[in-house]
């Protein structure tokens, strides 16, 4: 005759070992897939704004209060870039050099700005006083918070020859980072 205790006690403990198997396996899901959605979609973003026409954004970080962005013209022409517009508001900026240094070289605000950046040439820019409109998104309250995640909207306003034919390149995907500390 079996001894029913037994059988019984060990069918508890493989239920039991099956239940923390799959328990550990959700946990480590949860914690695990956000990360790895946020690197595939910065993954994809990053790409499409490396490989965008007319301007590259080859690089893109927000300090405490700017938006700093390593910008190339991508066209066989130069361009000048009049505007440069985050979630829809437009943004005052300043160029710096390459290799970056804090240190402005030109400030571009109003409706005087125009930055002229050659065929292949790569700018520095920064946005000017990034805090208030748009709302920087790493911003909680009037703190900043480092290593939140941030998604904006890019667009830049431009010309080729004629100051009153200016375009407009709006990015399909957002531009997607983390909130840094100088």
């Amino acid at each position: 005759m079996k001894n029913p205790k037994g059988q019984v006690a060990s069918e508890y403990i493989i239920l039991l070992a099956i239940a923390l198997i799959v328990m550990s396996m959700t946990t480590v899901f949860v914690y695990i897939w956000p990360s790895y959605t946020y690197s595939v979609k910065k993954q994809r973003a990053d790409d499409y704004w490396a490989n965008s026409r007319p301007f590259a954004v080859k690089s893109n970080a927000i300090y405490p209060d700017q938006l700093v962005m390593e910008i190339e013209n991508t066209e066989p022409v130069s361009l000048t870039v009049t505007q440069l517009w985050v979630d829809g508001t437009p943004l005052e900026f300043h160029t710096h050099s390459i290799p970056f240094s804090w240190d402005e070289i030109n400030v571009c605000s109003g409706s005087d700005c125009t930055m002229l950046i050659h065929p292949g040439e790569t700018k520095i820019v920064s946005t000017y006083d990034f805090t208030s409109a748009p709302q920087n998104p790493c911003l909680a309250g009037a703190t900043f918070t480092t290593g939140l995640d941030y998604e904006t909207d890019l667009t830049i306003t431009y010309f080729a020859t004629d100051r009153g034919e200016l375009e407009n390149q709006t990015g399909k995907l957002k531009l997607i980072g983390k909130c840094t500390a100088r």
